[in-house]
């Protein structure tokens, strides 16, 4: 928008006299903060003696105008509004100066008795340094919402001090070095005319206008908050008290559904007739049907601890009859091994073509450790029938021989209670002292095919349906520690 201007040169003049410039008019206008169309204007003679002396003034105020060297200063005086750095003259700065001179109560309960400066300078428009939003202790403020007025006074001021600086000094700083001439890079001054200086001053008059509008409509929206903030307050409240009583209630209803499900299931499905299960005709009262679940739920856990105990022992002894028909299969192994070095030294295979001693006193030790390693575990033989079937027999324990014998002889009183004659058979039989085990795979170390149980006569015992139940199921996991286990334990 700049007008005509006159330019001369500063550098390579030659040592002929200037022209003289001629003298020019020039008028300069305030405009009024409040919008009023009142204008000042002043007759200046354009000379080069005039415009020297103007350019003298302007550099003795911009002197008294620049920013002033304190321990948060730089060192050199700035020249320029954009070199003055955020880190020397910034909100941070600006914002320690105005809490200093706050009240001091108000600081600590706005920041905190252990605030340190860093953290206050941390907790401002700290977006202005690159540092992210301003963070606002908002928990603080709705204890003492007199802070958040503080707060935005101390902001208010700020901003005003920060449009002094970025704004009005560097106009004056821009306008300044414009119309002067600049010997470093040769640039010429800028002599404007009336009409730029007043088409300027329309454009600012307009400028301050739309500001002063939107200041008004800022204010309006801010009483419209207020206002609305004022009317939510009391709903706000009750609000807030209807949705902790709610949130009671529904805690509340919560713990009845589960009461009212614990009920339904432990009625059985009988019409939720708590009655019929106690065992007493009516309904029950609340203290009666406390009473009958706390025996319901000790009993529960009584039985779970039985339970517990129960399948630890069981655990307990298949471990131990894992492990000991392992130690027999490795024993059964070494017996076979010794067996062959016996049967070498009775031909005359040992050292020096006569008897092994040390391999007949590890026979002897070997066949003793087997045979009292057998009659441990009750035994008595274990021969291979075939190439895929093994037969393993056990002696039965006295206990349980001596339980049959008094069964059968229970058995007879009572026929002969009864009248029937009948002939007294003989209670020790030594044949029924043996129980024989047939395991029969399908082929050499596969999968098994049969698992019979027979006595020394080859009668099939009969066993509880559980056990043959389980037998079964082991016989199709192929397990053959466990089916050893289970015919052990049914005897």
């Amino acid at each position: 928008m700049a007008g005509p201007s006159t330019r001369r040169g500063s550098r390579g003049r030659t040592s002929q006299p200037e022209p003289t410039t001629p003298a020019r008019n020039v008028q300069f206008g305030q405009a009024d903060d409040a919008a009023d169309d009142t204008t000042v204007t002043t007759s200046i003679d354009l000379n080069v003696d005039t415009i020297k002396t103007m350019i003298n003034q302007a550099r003795t105020i911009l002197a008294e105008l620049g920013p002033q060297l304190s321990a948060r200063s730089p060192t050199k005086l700035a020249t320029n509004a954009f070199e003055i750095s955020p880190d020397n003259l910034s909100l941070h700065t600006l914002r320690d100066q105005l809490l200093s001179k706050a009240d001091r109560s108000n600081q600590r309960r706005l920041f905190g008795d252990n605030a340190s400066p860093a953290k206050r300078r941390r907790s401002s428009m700290s977006q202005f340094a690159g540092e992210g939003e301003l963070d606002i202790n908002w928990a603080v403020y709705k204890e003492w919402p007199e802070g958040l007025l503080e707060e935005e006074r101390l902001l208010l001021d700020y901003f005003r001090k920060l449009k002094f600086i970025y704004l009005e000094q560097e106009t004056k700083m821009r306008f300044m070095a414009d119309i002067q001439d600049d010997l470093e890079s040769g640039k010429e001054a800028t002599v404007y005319s009336v009409a730029d200086v007043a088409d300027r001053e329309r454009v600012a008059k307009t400028l301050k206008t739309q500001l002063t509008e939107a200041k008004a409509e800022v204010r309006s929206l801010r009483k419209q908050v207020d206002a609305a903030a004022e009317e939510l307050f009391e709903p706000w409240h009750e609000v807030e008290r209807d949705s902790r009583e709610a949130e009671v209630l529904i805690k509340e209803i919560g713990d009845m559904e589960l009461e009212l499900a614990k009920i339904r299931a432990q009625s059985h499905g009988k019409g939720g007739n708590v009655a019929t299960i106690a065992g007493r005709d009516g309904p029950l009262t609340t203290s009666e049907a406390e009473e009958y679940c706390d025996t319901q739920v000790e009993e529960m856990t009584a039985v779970e601890g039985k339970t517990t105990s129960v399948n630890k022992a069981i655990e307990a002894t298949k471990k131990d009859l894992v492990s000991s028909l392992r130690a027999l299969d490795r024993i059964n192994a070494e017996r076979s091994l010794a067996e062959k070095f016996a049967n070498e030294a009775k031909m005359g295979m040992g050292v020096d073509g006569g008897r092994d001693l040390e391999t007949e006193r590890l026979c002897a030790s070997h066949a003793a450790t087997i045979s009292l390693l057998r009659s441990l575990l009750g035994i008595d033989e274990i021969e291979a029938v075939s190439a895929n079937e093994i037969r393993v027999t056990y002696k039965l324990p006295l206990d349980s021989i001596l339980g049959s014998q008094k069964q059968q002889q229970q058995e007879e009183a009572a026929a002969k209670g009864a009248g029937a004659r009948r002939k007294r058979k003989s209670i020790a039989m030594p044949d029924q002292s043996l129980v024989h085990v047939n395991l029969r795979f399908h082929d050499v170390g596969g999968r098994i095919d049969e698992v019979t149980v027979t006595s020394s006569k080859g009668e099939q015992y009969d066993m509880p349906e559980a056990s043959i139940a389980r037998l079964r199921a082991l016989q199709k996991a192929n397990d053959v520690p466990l089916i050893v286990q289970e015919v052990l334990a049914a005897f």
